[in-house]
């Protein structure tokens, strides 16, 4: 079996770093346990929402690492530098490079960072569609078919973890690697998927779709960026990125308001900017990235960004806010 060993450091859109959602919250009404405090529910809803979505791009970012980390499946006419992101936790099995087909595996070991809690274990396995034909990862509009097999990020010493099972389609619009992002060009990725969403507590799996492009950029030298839009129609919402049925039995959809950013300056997991909305919900979620300490946005170009708030009206037609750090 030929593997290749994935070394280096992660860009992987740690938006997972941000979902300690139940500690350091700053609440405007009262915390205590009444009919009308529904504090804990939304903090899980917004818990799940965050954690799955930023999963998924870190689950990608391996994905696109690993096409580009052979001149066989990426089409790259050289083998000096990649340009992408290797995670030290991902070994790539190509016993079926011939076929466009190569598999990820996590050792559930290295968390990568030792910023990073998180570690992974399953697989990822890769096909890119009409490879036989000349098709290659780099070529504009090239598509490749995704299967998550109990792909599970744990975090930290409590072991809790999320998984994915499920298949996802990811499409290199206007073509190229990471290593040809410029200041002029920036890489355009189109995701959808339909997977099965399986929780630590419960062990009941729920079926998530998604439909979201995310941009690679680089907005000046050395810095890169990049910033996710929801591209679906469902609910009859409209830039929808993702919606199914969450862990308490409701239909949901997560449509966003404004795009989502991260940048390498102000460190993945701290997102900069992004306003996302939860509807279907007994109560509608609003949650926006890149605030300070009280909840008012924080300069973007100081790397300030605190956390992210969550405003709601519960039950009893109080409005609701609470402040949860990055970390």
């Amino acid at each position: 079996m030929k593997k290749i060993i994935l070394t280096g450091s992660v860009v992987m859109l740690a938006i997972a770093l941000v979902t300690g959602l139940y500690s350091c919250q700053k609440e405007k009404t009262t915390s205590s346990s009444t009919p009308a405090d529904d504090t804990a529910v939304q903090n899980q809803n917004a818990s799940d929402d965050v954690r799955v979505s930023s999963e998924l791009d870190n689950a990608t970012s391996d994905e696109v690492a690993a096409m580009s980390s052979t001149s066989t499946m990426s089409g790259r006419m050289s083998s000096a530098g990649t340009g992408v992101p290797l995670s030290c936790d991902a070994t790539v099995d190509s016993t079926n490079i011939s076929s466009g087909v190569i598999v990820i595996t996590f050792d559930s070991v290295n968390s990568c960072t030792p910023l990073s809690p998180f570690h992974r274990s399953g697989s990822i396995t890769l096909n890119i569609i009409n490879y036989a034909a000349g098709m290659r990862w780099t070529t504009p509009g090239a598509t490749v078919g995704i299967t998550f097999n109990n792909y599970r990020v744990y975090r930290g010493a409590s072991m809790n973890y999320i998984m994915f099972n499920g298949s996802k389609s990811l499409t290199n619009v206007n073509g190229g690697l990471f290593k040809n992002i410029t200041t002029s060009f920036s890489l355009v990725h189109k995701l959808t998927a339909n997977i099965n969403v399986t929780f630590s507590h419960g062990g009941k799996a729920f079926s998530w779709n998604v439909a979201r492009t995310t941009t690679w950029s680089s907005p000046s030298a050395s810095v890169y960026q990049v910033t996710v839009t929801g591209n679906g129609t469902a609910g009859g919402y409209s830039n929808v990125s993702m919606w199914g049925t969450n862990r308490a039995g409701n239909s949901f959809y997560e449509v966003f308001a404004t795009p989502y950013s991260a940048n390498s300056n102000c460190l993945w997991w701290r997102p900069t900017a992004g306003v996302i909305a939860l509807h279907g919900l007994a109560h509608d979620l609003t949650i926006t990235y890149g605030v300070d300490a009280f909840g008012s946005p924080a300069a973007a170009s100081t790397c300030s960004a605190f956390g992210f708030s969550l405003s709601w009206t519960n039950p009893a037609g109080i409005s609701k806010t609470a402040v949860i750090p990055y970390f």
